[in-house]
């Protein structure tokens, strides 16, 4: 294993995420004997970062990492990842009361790397109005955690609000070579990199969606730049890697052969070393998934206003092109959120209401039928 050096220590290249661990059927029901095997053989083999959230799995994740580490006597010899619960259904919990929790079921009297979970400016806002950097600065003071910072889903511009407002000493962000312009991007690792704030890595493979791409495309392609051997998730891990600003990448494991792929990259790449051939092929097969065609939607929200409906019509399209794009990797996770997004409106009329306020005159009541039909919801 390969280790960046960071506040003063090594941390190892590749982080284990357990918001992904193997379970026995539900979210909630972890497979805690196979879990403890990939949580041992990731330590065995130089991994030190485990990430976990209040809430992952239903809030077990944090449990089952508590008794692994504590069961065999290594809490003290990796460094841990966890985060501040900021979901609406958590704004009545007091922080110091969440806090005090992941302390419980950790098993442990301090976190090495304390996160404010999934920001936005919006959020941002409500958990500061609420007290949240009064609570920061008090375990900071107190030394129950050791360094803090923030996971972020939003805008560049709104990342750049957060990370400007507060002290913070590291951040989390989605990043892959999919995804440079998505969210913070590129440009959020730039500006954190100006300000001398190492940044954490999540979805590196997009939640597995990366690994899954079955286009021909892809074939051709590899051929092309000599890669017919490289798998797209250690390309993906290697293209993260290759960034010297990256503190650690993050990837959620449930396999033992996903762990020991997640492995073999982090202990042979070098940050700037990624190929020209590989850059290359990460390149042409980006821009082909990205022109792929889809649903032309600017979200303007026009079509929102006049809808009898109440359909969220862009947040509709924003998950059907998410499966115009990936395919049937990302068919699951495109109809999950379009049941919840349509779960509190009626089925679209027909009255086409829509259409006259379409800005990119959409036929906006046959894409629906579409994605409906494409989806199976």
């Amino acid at each position: 294993m390969k280790y960046r050096y960071n506040f003063g220590v090594d941390i190892s290249q590749f982080g284990f995420g357990a918001m992904r661990l193997p379970t026995l059927g539900s979210p909630a029901d972890i497979d805690r004997e196979l879990t403890e095997k990939l949580l041992l053989e990731a330590y065995n083999n130089g991994v030190n970062y485990f990430d976990t959230a209040y809430v992952y799995h239903f809030e077990q994740s944090e449990v089952v990492l508590g008794e692994v580490f504590d069961k065999h006597n290594i809490r003290n010899r990796v460094y841990l990842a966890t985060k501040l619960p900021t979901t609406s259904r958590h704004a009545d919990k007091p922080f110091t009361t969440a806090f005090g929790e992941q302390l419980s079921r950790l098993r442990t009297n301090y976190i090495d790397f304390y996160l404010i979970h999934s920001l936005n400016s919006k959020k941002w806002a409500s958990l500061k109005d609420r007290g949240v950097v009064d609570f920061m600065n008090s375990i900071r003071n107190d030394g129950v955690i050791k360094h803090l910072g923030f996971s972020f889903h939003g805008e560049f511009e709104e990342f750049q609000e957060i990370i400007e407002d507060y002290d913070w000493e590291f951040c989390q962000i989605q990043y892959n070579w999919i995804d440079i312009d998505y969210q913070a991007g590129e440009r959020g690792i730039q500006l954190a990199s100006s300000m001398g704030i190492p940044v954490i890595v999540m979805e590196p493979l997009r939640g597995g969606m990366i690994p899954a791409l079955s286009d021909p495309i892809i074939g051709e392609l590899k051929k092309k730049h000599g890669l017919e051997g490289s798998s797209l998730a250690s390309l993906s891990l290697e293209f993260v890697l290759d960034n010297p600003h990256v503190m650690t990448v993050l990837s959620g494991v449930n396999r033992k052969d996903h762990l020991d792929e997640n492995i073999s990259v982090a202990s042979a790449i070098q940050p700037e070393s990624l190929g020209s051939n590989k850059r290359a092929f990460l390149g042409e097969l980006r821009e082909y998934l990205l022109n792929k065609p889809t649903v032309q939607c600017t979200a303007c929200n026009y079509c929102i206003d006049g809808c009898p409906s109440q359909i969220n019509i862009p947040a509709v399209f924003e998950c059907y092109n998410e499966y115009l794009t990936y395919g049937e990797a990302a068919k699951s996770g495109a109809a999950r959120y379009v049941r919840m997004i349509t779960a509190n409106s009626e089925e679209c009329s027909g009255c086409e209401s829509c259409v006259g306020v379409c800005t990119q005159s959409l036929d906006i009541p046959n894409l629906l039928e579409n994605a409906k039909s494409d989806l199976a919801v």
